[in-house]
């Protein structure tokens, strides 16, 4: 499913002028110039990220310049299960983002962030899906591989 500028702003209710700064500090939002971009969950996810660090702490757009799009990539490469059970770090000082699953100890760095990223995710599909319930949300067993035969 993918989103257009519209949802995107709608969801993290921002103005047309705080759009652009979004756009111009992370070159991922950028994509399609001239045009109206569309974005994937996970674009929304990371853009959700930067979101909740910029304002909660305070922080220039520009400090998440040189780890956009390393947060945008890695953001796409996982599966939406695996990002909503794991943490996100962000090294600052390595220039680095990466993915920590919840039973894995976070490696030892002088100045990182780490973000839970179950909190976005349930935030991100509250308000994207809007009412609508997830039929697989109730389901009673666990999910499985496909194609695995024994």
């Amino acid at each position: 499913m993918l989103f257009t500028t519209g949802q995107l702003r709608s969801a993290f209710r921002l103005s047309k002028q705080q759009w652009r700064t979004y756009r111009d500090a992370l070159p991922p939002l950028a994509k399609d110039q001239g045009r109206s971009g569309c974005f994937t969950a996970n674009d929304l996810l990371a853009t959700s990220v930067v979101h909740r660090v910029g304002s909660r702490l305070i922080m220039p757009l520009s400090t998440f310049t040189p780890l956009a799009t390393q947060l945008f990539d890695l953001c796409a490469a996982a599966p939406w299960p695996q990002l909503e059970r794991s943490s996100l770090l962000i090294d600052f000082e390595q220039r680095g983002v990466e993915l920590v699953d919840q039973d894995r100890t976070i490696p030892f760095t002088s100045l990182a962030l780490v973000i839970e990223l179950a909190p976005l995710v349930a935030e991100l599909r509250q308000h994207l899906l809007a009412g609508e319930p997830d039929p697989q949300r109730d389901l009673a067993f666990p999910p499985m591989l496909a194609g695995m035969r024994q």
